[in-house]
């Protein structure tokens, strides 16, 4: 097995430190330039864009099926806002440097327009439900829609993609994170925890679309006012460090000469490049089909093209919250303390302005909020792909499959398990990207 895994593990790296990023860089940009650059002028303007998208202005509908779009907005984020914009976006510093943030950004830039795509699509080829309520979309349908009715992939590539969804879909890492979160802060037995936890879970997640976007809709603005509120509270009171901060972040991510030193630093920008890359694409999730899947269930406001530019705002959210994370961590000092896991860097930071016993109870707090809202997403994702593959017996299987998976590897080392689920996730980013740019024709970038 061991042969195996070390295989698996080759696997890996390629796709994510080479082939991965090479795909989504290449294709984002193109996409970009072919959309004459639309993520600006969408954000430009946030107030008049936020009013058409999500029906503030008017709440007309050329639909009577589909959840609100504003319901599916908070999903969106609820889905990208987790344990890696708190914890495991810190490895993008500390191995790439502060100039890794400038190409973390520009990931999130790109990206944006990525899921602007998949959204498209997925509204383009969704279905109604058997059961007349509502839709059912996401990339295994456009992925089917891409091909030719004669061709064997038409049917072989979007199972394959549905069966990697699943592996996907069940996020054992942010399980293991606020189970033992919970149970370190409480001091209750782990056990007792992931029982709770797991039947949370399945009480929120076995409600499908409808209701993940109820319950993110009533907490992901929680967690968002109060997160961004207490960074820019950071910010605030040392405004003073904020510019050099940036010009750190500009001059690192861009300095392929050292003039100081006289020298060539093309393969320190390489590495920045990678890690910034690497983990905007893990943070924001993009090219993994989930939004693809949640917005296909969407009461469409006036058109596709404007419902599409929702991902903009979502990605942008995502992007901030990162970026407050980060802001946090440096300006508290905590990438120059020795001994921190990533794990620690944000409270750590926040303990030198906010009292210890609320920074301890308040991370916890949005780690189990931010982690909760991650799992029960892709858990609903995972449920949608499993019905695609067998509409009668799928959905059953795979929620037998995730309550063993859950409870048994909350208690196991996780290399192996991650290694898979992370092969999983790159597959279906590389094919969802390459399926995107075969129908690029299919796809108006409208303002």
């Amino acid at each position: 097995m061991g042969y195996i895994f070390s295989f698996f593990a080759w696997i890996d790296r390629f796709i994510w430190e080479y082939l991965g990023i090479f795909v989504i860089l290449i294709g984002g940009v193109y996409l970009t330039y072919k959309a004459h650059f639309l993520q600006i002028r969408t954000l430009k303007n946030p107030i008049k864009n936020v009013s058409e998208i999500f029906g503030i202005a008017s709440h007309k509908t050329n639909s009577s099926y589909g959840l609100p779009p504003w319901k599916l907005y908070f999903s969106s984020i609820g889905g990208m806002v987790g344990v890696g914009n708190i914890v495991t976006i810190m490895g993008a510093v500390t191995l790439g440097g502060m100039g890794s943030i400038l190409w973390m950004l520009l990931a999130s830039f790109i990206g944006m327009i990525v899921k602007y795509c998949e959204v498209y699509l997925a509204i383009q080829y969704r279905v109604k439900k058997r059961n007349g309520d509502g839709y059912d979309g996401g990339l295994m349908y456009y992925i089917a829609g891409s091909f030719k009715e004669s061709s064997v992939l038409k049917t072989v590539l979007p199972l394959l993609i549905s069966v990697l969804l699943c592996i996907y879909g069940v996020e054992i890492v942010q399980f293991l994170v606020i189970t033992d979160s919970i149970s370190t802060l409480l001091g209750v037995d782990k056990a007792i925890i992931v029982a709770a936890t797991l039947c949370c879970v399945m009480a929120s997640a076995l409600g499908g679309v409808k209701r993940l976007s109820e319950i993110c809709a009533v907490i992901m603005p929680v967690l968002l006012v109060s997160y961004i509120g207490i960074g820019l509270y950071v910010i605030a009171i040392n405004y003073a460090a904020i510019p050099e901060i940036l010009y750190e972040i500009l001059y690192q991510g861009t300095k392929f000469y050292d003039f100081h030193n006289d020298r060539w630093n093309i393969v320190g920008v390489i590495i920045a490049m990678h890690y910034g890359f690497a983990r905007g694409i893990y943070s924001g999730d993009i090219g993994m089909g989930y939004d693809s899947v949640v917005h296909s269930e969407a009461k469409i406001m006036t058109s596709p093209a404007s419902y599409a530019r929702t991902t903009f705002f979502s990605l942008f959210t995502d992007t901030v919250i990162s970026m407050i994370s980060l802001l946090i961590a440096k300006l508290g000092g905590a990438f120059q303390q020795k001994g921190l896991s990533h794990f620690q860097y944000v409270s750590f930071s926040l303990e030198k302005f906010l009292p210890s016993f609320f920074v301890e109870c308040y991370i916890t707090l949005v780690i189990v909020i931010a982690g909760f809202s991650t799992i029960i997403g892709y858990f609903v994702v995972g449920q949608k792909a499993a019905s695609y593959i067998h509409a009668k017996y799928g959905r059953v299987i795979y929620v037998i499959y995730a309550i063993f998976a859950f409870s048994i590897f909350a208690f196991q080392e996780q290399e192996d398990v991650m290694l898979i689920m992370s092969i999983s996730g790159g597959i279906i980013m590389i094919v969802n990207i390459i399926t995107i740019l075969r129908l690029r024709a299919r796809i108006k970038f409208q303002d």
